[in-house]
Formats: C-alpha cells, sequence, structure tokens
C-alpha cells in the first residue's frame, strides 16, 4: 500500500491542488445570493478529468514502458547475430583473453555502446556442464563515465566468470531458443538493471550462448516517469482552462455580474482571476464555435504574437488571416473538430506582427448545452518555436554525423590503397635501380669498341687478322662479349618480369580495395607456398639491401580457400614489418623464418618470425586497433586492415612477443579448401 501511494504521489498532488484552486474557485468567485449551475458543471468537469486523467497517466506510463522496450527489443537481435558471424562459437573457457576474436567482439561492443548511449553493458553467457552459468565475452564499461575502468564494478570480467543474478528464469528461457525481456528492475554487483536477452546460435541454427542487453534502470524509471509527468502537465493545463473557462461563464453572466459588482470585494475577485490567467505561458482565449470569432484573449497574445487584443476580438477572421501558408489547413480541421467530440489540439505556424514565423499548438475545448450543442470553444495557444526549432538541428547534427561517418570510410579506403601500392613500389623502384645499374654496365659498350677497332682496319682486314698480334683475338673477345650480353639480358629480362608482375599486382590491389568497399573479393583454392614464395620475391630486393636473410620452412600442407590477392597483402605487409623492426632493433642478428604448417583441424598456417626490436605486452592488444601505430611515420591501418582481411576469408591473425628486444611472430590462419563431395563425383 505504500509502495503504491508513493507511486501515485505525483498525481495525488495534482488531485489534491486541483481540489483546492477549484475550492479556493468556489469560495471566491462563485458564492452569491443566487443560485448558478456553473459551479455544478465545473465541479462535475474537474471530477471528471480527474478521474480521466488518472487513466491517461497510467496509460502513458505503460505506453512509453512498451515503446522503450520494443526499442531495446530491436538492438539485441542484431548484436547477437553480430557476434555470431565473428564466430563467438569459437571462444571457450580455454580461450586466452588476449585472442584477436575475442578482442574484435570486446571492440564490436564498445562500438555498439558508443553509438548507442542508453545502452549500459553487452555481455555474452554460456551454461556449463555443471549448470551453472558463465561470462564469456563482456565489455568493458565506463558506467561513472570518468574515462577510467576502475574498481570491482568496472574491472575486465574474464571469460568464464560465473554470473550470479536474477536472471535464471530469463537465461532459460533464451537458452529454450526464445527471446525474453525483463523491465523490473534487478541489482548485481554491477548496479541496477533493466536487460533484454537473445539466443546466439550457431551455423547450424542451435542456441550456443545467451546474449545480454542492459539498459541502466533509473534511466528506464525516469523515462516511463517523464511520460508520467507531460501527461500530468496536459490535465493539469486542461484543469486551468476549465478554471479559466468557468470563471468567464461567470463572468458572462450579465445579470449575476450586476449583482456581483454591487457586492463588496468583486475588483479583488476579479484580480484574483486575471492574475490565474496572466500566470498561463500561453495566449488564452475564447471563442465563438460557429464562426470561431474571438470573444476574450489574454494579454499574452501581445507578448507572443505582438498583436494588441482589440484586433483579435475586432477583426473578423483575425486568426485566419495571421495563419502562415503552411498552417492553412487548421481553419478547416477546428471547423471538422468542434461540432465533433472535443478536446483537440493542434500544431501550426503563424504569421507575427515583426514578421516573424512562431510555432502554435492549439490545445482547446467546446462547452456544449444541454442538447450537446456547442456554446463556446476555450483554448490556450502555446509558442512551441524553441522545441520545434530544437527538433530541426537535431535532425540537422544527425546528417552531418552520417555525412562524416561516410566521408571516414572513403578516406579509410584510400589510405589502404595507398599504403599497398607503395609497399609494391618500393620493389619496382629498386628493379628499375637494378636495370639502371645493369644498363650502364653493360658489355654492348665493348661490343662497340671491337667494332670500331674492325672498322678501322677494314682497308686490311686479312691482312689485320694474320698479322696483327690483336687479330686472333678477335674471336674469343666477340663471343666471350656475346655470353656477357646473354646474361645480361637474362638478368635483365628477369626483372623486367618482376617489375610486369609488381605492376600487376598494384592492379589487382587497386581491384581488391574497389572491390572490398563494394562486397568480397573471388574465393578460390590456391597454394600457400606459391602465395608465399610470391611475397617474399616482392621484398626480396629490399631485404637483400637490409642484409637481412630469409629462412623458408614449409610443411605439405593441402591448398586453402582464400582471395589470393587479399592474403598476399597480408604476406607483404607483414615481411615489410618484420623488415622494419629488424632494421630499428640495430641487432646483429637480422632474420626472418616463414614458416608454412597446419593449424588447427581445417585451417593452414603461416608464420612470420623476426629477430627485431619486439613488441611491448601492453601493445599486444593494441596493434590491430585502426590508427594504433609505434612508427613516427606510420598510419596505423597496416595491421587493422590486415586482421580485418584474415577475418573477412574466415582466417585469424594474431601476434606474439616475449617483449622488447625478443622480436615477434605473427601467424595467419587461413580455411583450409573443401571440396565439393557433389562437384567431386560429377
Amino acid at each position: 500500500m505504500n509502495s503504491l501511494l508513493l507511486r501515485e504521489s505525483d498525481y495525488i498532488l495534482l488531485v489534491l491542488g486541483a481540489l483546492t484552486l477549484f475550492g479556493l474557485l468556489h469560495g471566491y468567485f462563485w458564492r452569491g445570493k443566487r443560485p448558478s449551475a456553473i459551479p455544478l458543471v465545473t465541479w462535475l468537469l474537474v471530477l471528471g478529468v480527474l478521474g480521466g486523467g488518472w487513466f491517461l497517466v497510467e496509460a502513458s506510463g505503460r505506453i512509453e514502458v512498451q515503446r522503450m522496450r520494443q526499442m531495446v527489443a530491436g538492438y539485441a537481435p542484431t548484436f547477437a547475430q553480430e557476434l555470431a558471424r565473428m564466430g563467438h562459437e569459437q571462444i571457450t573457457l580455454k580461450t586466452s583473453p588476449e585472442d584477436p576474436r575475442y578482442w574484435q567482439m570486446i571492440s564490436a561492443q564498445k562500438r555498439w555502446l558508443k553509438v548507442n548511449p542508453s545502452i549500459s553493458d553487452i555481455y555474452t553467457l554460456r551454461k556449463l556442464p555443471d549448470g551453472q552459468i558463465a561470462l564469456i565475452v563482456d565489455s568493458e564499461t565506463d558506467y561513472d563515465h570518468d574515462g577510467r575502468f576502475d574498481g570491482e564494478r568496472e574491472a575486465r570480467t574474464p571469460i568464464g566468470e560465473i554470473y550470479r543474478s536474477e536472471l535464471k528464469k530469463v537465461i532459460e528461457t533464451v537458452l529454450a531458443g526464445q527471446a525474453a525481456f525483463r523491465d523490473e528492475p534487478y541489482t548485481d554487483r554491477w548496479g541496477t538493471w533493466v536487460t533484454a536477452a537473445v539466443p546466439i546460435r550457431n551455423f547450424r541454427g542451435d542456441v550456443e550462448a545467451v546474449l545480454g542487453v542492459d539498459f541502466d534502470a533509473a534511466g528506464w524509471v525516469a523515462a516511463a516517469q517523464r511520460a508520467r509527468m507531460m501527461t500530468i502537465g496536459y490535465v493539469g493545463a486542461l484543469l486551468l482552462i476549465i478554471a479559466a473557462g468557468s470563471g468567464l461563464l461567470q463572468a458572462a453572466n450579465r445579470d449575476l455580474d450586476l449583482k456581483v459588482c454591487e457586492q463588496e470585494g468583486t475588483s479583488l475577485e476579479k484580480e484574483k482571476l486575471e492574475t490565474l490567467i496572466e500566470s498561463i505561458d500561453g495566449i488564452v482565449w475564447e471563442a465563438d464555435p460557429k464562426t470561431f470569432a474571438f470573444t476574450f484573449v489574454s494579454p499574452q497574445c501581445e507578448r507572443i504574437l505582438g498583436y494588441p487584443r482589440k484586433d483579435w476580438m475586432a477583426v473578423p477572421h483575425f486568426r485566419k488571416s495571421k495563419l502562415h501558408r503552411d498552417g492553412q489547413w487548421t481553419e478547416d480541421h477546428c471547423a471538422r473538430t468542434i461540432p465533433g467530440h472535443g478536446p483537440y489540439s493542434y500544431d501550426y505556424q503563424m504569421t507575427a506582427a515583426d514578421g516573424r514565423t512562431v510555432w502554435i499548438r492549439e490545445n482547446a475545448s467546446v462547452l456544449r448545452d444541454a442538447a450537446g450543442e456547442p456554446l463556446l470553444v476555450r483554448g490556450v495557444f502555446y509558442d512551441i518555436t524553441a522545441q520545434k526549432r530544437a527538433a530541426e538541428e537535431l535532425e540537422e547534427a544527425n546528417e552531418r554525423l552520417v555525412d562524416s561517418s561516410r566521408f571516414a570510410g572513403m578516406a579509410e579506403v584510400a589510405t589502404g590503397v595507398l599504403h599497398n601500392v607503395g609497399n609494391v613500389l618500393n620493389s619496382v623502384n629498386i628493379s628499375g635501380g637494378v636495370i639502371s645499374e645493369r644498363l650502364r654496365g653493360s658489355k654492348v659498350i665493348e661490343l662497340g669498341k671491337v667494332a670500331g677497332l674492325l672498322t678501322l682496319q677494314k682497308a686490311d682486314f686479312i691482312g689485320f687478322v694474320t698479322n696483327d698480334p690483336r687479330g686472333p683475338h678477335i674471336p674469343e673477345l666477340i663471343s666471350r662479349i656475346t655470353d656477357a650480353i646473354r646474361a645480361e639480358q637474362a638478368d635483365l629480362l628477369e626483372e623486367v618480369e618482376s617489375i610486369t608482375k609488381n605492376i600487376g599486382h598494384i592492379k589487382e590491389i587497386v581491384s581488391m580495395q574497389q572491390g572490398f568497399a563494394k562486397g568480397a573479393g573471388i574465393v578460390e583454392p590456391v597454394t600457400l607456398q606459391t602465395l608465399v614464395d610470391d611475397a617474399i620475391k616482392i621484398n626480396a630486393d629490399q631485404l637483400s639491401r637490409h642484409r637481412i636473410s630469409v629462412v623458408q620452412a614449409y610443411e605439405d600442407v593441402a591448398k586453402v580457400e582464400v582471395d589470393k590477392h587479399l592474403v598476399l597483402q597480408i604476406l607483404v605487409n607483414l615481411l615489410r614489418n618484420a623488415q622494419q623492426a629488424i632494421e630499428s632493433s640495430g641487432r646483429e642478428e637480422r632474420r626472418i623464418v616463414v614458416r608454412i604448417q597446419s593449424s588447427c583441424s581445417g585451417f593452414a598456417q603461416v608464420t612470420v618470425k623476426d629477430s627485431g626490436s619486439g613488441i611491448p605486452p601492453e601493445n599486444l592488444t593494441r596493434i590491430f586497433s585502426h590508427g594504433f601505430t609505434t612508427k613516427k611515420t606510420g598510419h596505423g591501418f597496416g595491421l587493422h586492415s590486415s586482421a580485418l582481411a584474415a577475418k573477412g576469408m574466415g582466417g585469424a591473425l594474431a601476434a606474439h612477443s616475449d617483449g622488447p628486444g625478443t622480436g615477434a611472430t605473427f601467424s595467419l590462419d587461413l580455411p583450409i579448401f573443401t571440396p565439393n563431395p557433389i562437384a567431386a563425383a560429377a
């Protein structure tokens, strides 16, 4: 009983205030020697509004809760599908907290939290064989918005922590395959929440986990309370209109006015009524229901719209003449509404005396006689221009945000193209330098000297060959020069072939990036050893120039099913990063070990291990983040783009290092090609 009184205290206060107000009106304005039906009708209206208002207030709270519930229920399935696509099923209690897949899911949850401020936490749960519920992927949440994740409440949740809360029935419902929602607030060690939960399904369609979305219960309750308070405000405004209208009706009774004016204190009562009307932040008015000619307008009309009160009541169709062109429909709507049931509310635009366009909200009700015919229309014009302007600014801000996101995506693609094309252009530049150096030292020059010598001796060529000591050596010299030219030609053809191949790779990179912006590239069975060899060849001159040896340790593995140009891009990037790490370390050992081996079931693995500067432990969880780099001229896109590309092909990219000065190992897992049994039989 006490909780019911506390919950309804706002409306109880309104009822007490209304009864007090109308009690005062009855005591000061309605008392007279002659009886009148106005007090009785007014009290009936007041009691009817208070009774109906209670149902409206209760309904508004329930409607707001239902609206928020529908909004909340829409988030959870989307998040569940995205986590399932990321491979949530592969996250187990044995998964390392540094696993890239795990951190991609943590990052995704943080991104969702950032763009949905109403959400407080996103997490996944899984039922263990012993029946307990364990947390699997739980975002770190800055609940107090201080920029730090500190304290037990904001501490990072380890994989497999046992989850204890009042959500047992909700979790069981979701594990049975149905979405669930708990809008009754509950409390755990992290706070007080309202929760939506949906199943996460594996590729077979089975429920393998539960995704929970928590919302701050205080915000949830506040939203419902705001809806209640807004409805209470409308009920209060309607009561004020009734109060003002009843006073105006009483004043309109001329016979009674004459007798009341003879009573002492009439002026004081009139002043109180005017004070009450003027206290309303809007234009209180009264009009004829047939012509809509104003019979009363409160002084606020001059402040809000700037037109004198006398014009409102003296000029026929005054309001219609001041309607903005976008609000011309108002007069017809009012004409149709008044004969029917009221009250009514419309938003439209009017033109103020100074030329401004003012948004008006018209709230009005119709007073009827015993036969139900309309006698008077009473209402209030509220200036809602500021509210409309705020709504327009919010819409413009949302449009700007969408544009910014689109431009950021375009910049990301462009950065990827420049980064990867730049890697290949370095090799093209080196090959061009080799060709230029070989041409400068070409043996063709020696052949020219021999030709010049023979030209000088053409008058007595036979005598030169027979008698001159140099003559007998001419054929041998021409043969040696010819052999040297053939060798040079082979080397130059090899370099030209390398340039042609690299230029083709540049085309493929650009094409791949364009395809990556529109969708996935072509996935086909590829020999992994060939791709690794091509990546080493692209970096060969750069590695040789920096005196870095490459050790190739290949095991026989099946073909992988990938986009070969995407894999080549990743391998080139890993080798280039390894070379730069060795250069920056200054260590004597300058070696890269490239290994191909079988990984977990259904995957082949390429590892690139360098003897470079290593990776600090605090950076291991950040190196795949967009924009993170330790290079002075880096942009932080290469590893981020490579990790996304590997994930898009169904694989994964991971990193390991024992710390600074110990080198680093990058592992690329790729799915093995599995032939279609039906196609193979055919």
